[in-house]
């Protein structure tokens, strides 16, 4: 072979090599544990995840969540399919709703109000997380 052939070749190689390890850099982050709110749905301002747990225990959660985010709890209204969580955090006010749709299955929705008009999503979105956090220990574990 010539050496122009084998030049091209090296250079092909070489360039493969560095696009391969560029690919593979960029993947390494994807593999890690990431917080994402993929799961969370958003209507009309109110952010929306349903839990495949008893509505007691996303209950119980959401107030753990609403304690490690410094959530004052300013009111708490339920029955035996629904419970309706109201706080209050610096100008915001918070409603967390949460509806049985099965014995282990729990909606809960999520609207963070700054005064009459403006809502929230991204500390609607946060309790969502929180929520879920508690609910896979890991709030238990500060």
């Amino acid at each position: 072979m010539n050496r122009i052939v084998v030049a091209k070749r090296l250079l092909l190689i070489v360039t493969g090599g560095f696009l391969l390890g560029a690919v593979m850099t960029s993947c390494v982050p994807a593999s890690q544990p990431v917080r994402t709110a993929s799961a969370v749905t958003y209507a009309d301002g109110a952010a929306y995840r349903t839990f495949t747990e008893p509505l007691p225990k996303v209950a119980s959660a959401a107030m753990k969540a609403f304690d490690s985010m410094g959530i004052k709890v300013r009111g708490d209204e339920r029955n035996d399919r629904w419970e309706t969580i109201r706080g209050e955090a610096a100008y915001v006010q918070i409603q967390v709703q949460l509806e049985a749709l099965s014995a282990r299955s729990t909606r809960m929705q999520v609207v963070a109000r700054e005064g009459m008009f403006s809502k929230d999503q991204a500390t609607a979105t946060e309790i969502i997380l929180q929520t879920e956090n508690a609910l896979n220990g890991e709030l238990a574990l500060r």
